[in-house]
């Protein structure tokens, strides 16, 4: 009689379930593997993204960026227009790669993101190798470290000359060391 029908269940077995695995998005951002599927970059290139996400951020403001390496070894991203709005922790709040996708664009051109990934991609290229990011901005020098449960936490915060209207740039971001 069992042999025959396989759909009933033996009164020991416990009830047929679906399993189902769920990971939230944002750890995919911990990784370099992880980063390259999110980005769809191969790890060779997330440097190049990680300076275009910045730029692409500093060009939506309508400002003249300029992109050059530190002595350090790492990179900066600087530009001359309104600079980051908001307490440290605010910022931090946008370079932490567990934060919903939050985008200024409405719709996603060819050349230009518009997922709300970019500052997040940044966060885990510093967090990958460990390494911390430097943002300049309305004359405060704030320094952020990508933490691996995804929140980014403010280091310090130092006043600095570099205010708003300056010749100068407002926005100073470097980012580690990347592949």
């Amino acid at each position: 009689m069992g042999f025959n029908n396989s759909d009933r269940q033996l009164p020991s077995q416990p009830s047929a379930k679906n399993l189902k695995f769920e990971r939230e998005d944002w750890t995919h951002f911990r990784t370099v593997e992880g980063l390259q599927q999110k980005a769809g970059v191969a790890a060779s290139k997330l440097r190049r993204l990680v300076l275009k996400e910045l730029a692409d951020n500093a060009l939506d403001t309508g400002a003249e960026v300029d992109i050059g390496q530190l002595s350090s070894g790492g990179y900066f991203v600087e530009d001359d227009g309104p600079g980051i709005d908001g307490s440290p922790e605010e910022i931090a709040r946008l370079f932490s790669i567990n934060r919903p996708m939050i985008s200024t664009k409405l719709l996603r051109l060819p050349k230009r993101g518009a997922l709300g990934n970019g500052l997040r991609v940044v966060a885990g290229a510093v967090l990958a190798p460990e390494g911390r990011l430097v943002v300049i901005t309305r004359n405060r020098r704030i320094e952020l470290r990508p933490e691996r449960e995804g929140a980014t936490t403010v280091v310090s915060v130092e006043p600095i000359d570099f205010p708003v209207g300056t010749r100068g740039p407002t926005t100073r971001t470097s980012t580690a060391r990347l592949p």
